[in-house]
């Protein structure tokens, strides 16, 4: 009774655990996702506006942001 009792303790605990790096890596993805929703919004902003140098500028972000994914194997 006393084993099982451990053994359930442990499995909970290893289930917390993989409960809390989920959360942290779906918060990650979140706050990726934000980053690059807002600079799509200002870099189609840019382009209305005909802001050449800041398309420039997003658009070496972008190309960063998808070498960070590459390198990531994503």
């Amino acid at each position: 009774m006393a084993e099982q009792l451990r053994a359930n303790g442990a499995a909970l605990e290893a289930l917390e655990n993989k409960r809390l790096m989920l959360m942290n890596a779906r918060d990650e993805k979140l706050t990726e996702k934000k980053a690059v929703d807002k600079l799509v919004f200002d870099f189609l902003e840019a382009d209305d506006n005909m802001n050449f140098v800041a398309q420039r500028a997003m658009l070496n972000r972008i190309v960063d942001l998808m070498s960070r994914d590459v390198a990531r194997g994503v």
